[in-house]
């Protein structure tokens, strides 16, 4: 999870967590204007709604929120919260969430800054099973799909090959019922619970693009959809 953002202190923490939870409490009192919403990321999609302010005590506060919100925040344990009043963006666990009731408590609140937003581009993780195969002069090994961007992709695999970090070589992709062969770098390899998952940077044509794109589309759409279901 903590790919996805960097806490900071301004102060303290205990001093950081003191000012956070007052602002949060004058927009309770109205003695701020609520522009509070919450960001999550729902396989790796933005969800981001407005929330209400309902309750705050010394370290927590009861918000309500959008019901996909919810969904989001029951996933991830964790939300952002951004407003004009806040100095910078806030972290927060999430210690219960209740969709029905459009309810959840949150708490531990740090300034963070949200690494994912420097992304250069929409990124989505996959749904269902596709391949991918990464070759070059010297190596060729495959596994499962688990992201993809219009510049990168990760990818799982058990095989767990020994190949150097910022080698070169194609990468072939089974996307949108089609097989597309991209010019690719590795750029990390990491541990992953079903072995090892590679880190991809692309450097696609423009009709590949186009149809990564789509395959994006594609993805996005069922997981909006799963996300309403869930909501």
């Amino acid at each position: 999870m903590l790919e996805y953002y960097q806490i900071f202190n301004v102060d303290t923490v205990q001093k950081d967590e003191a000012a956070i939870i007052q602002v949060l409490m004058d927009i309770k009192n109205k003695k701020l204007s609520n522009d509070l919403t919450l960001l999550n990321y729902f396989k790796e999609i933005p969800i981001n709604f407005p929330a209400q302010v309902d309750f705050v005590d010394r370290d927590l506060a009861e918000l309500t929120v959008h019901p996909s919100q919810a969904v989001a925040m029951i996933d991830q344990k964790m939300t952002f919260l951004k407003s004009s009043h806040l100095p910078h963006d806030v972290v927060a666990k999430v210690q219960k969430v209740r969709p029905e009731a459009k309810q959840a408590v949150v708490s531990r609140f740090s300034y963070a800054q949200i690494r994912s937003e420097r992304r250069e581009s929409v990124r989505v993780k996959v749904v269902g099973d596709h391949d991918v195969f990464f070759r070059g002069d010297s190596f060729s090994f495959g596994g499962r799909l688990r992201d993809i961007s219009l510049s990168g992709l990760s990818f799982v695999t058990a095989e767990c090959p020994e190949v150097d970090e910022e080698i070169e070589g194609e990468a072939s992709i089974a996307v949108s019922g089609s097989l597309v062969d991209v010019p690719a770098k590795l750029l990390r390899v990491l541990e992953d619970d079903d072995g090892k998952k590679y880190i991809l940077r692309l450097n696609p044509t423009t009709r590949i693009e186009n149809i990564i794109g789509q395959f994006i589309f594609q993805q996005q759409s069922e997981i909006i959809k799963e996300l309403r279901t869930r909501g």
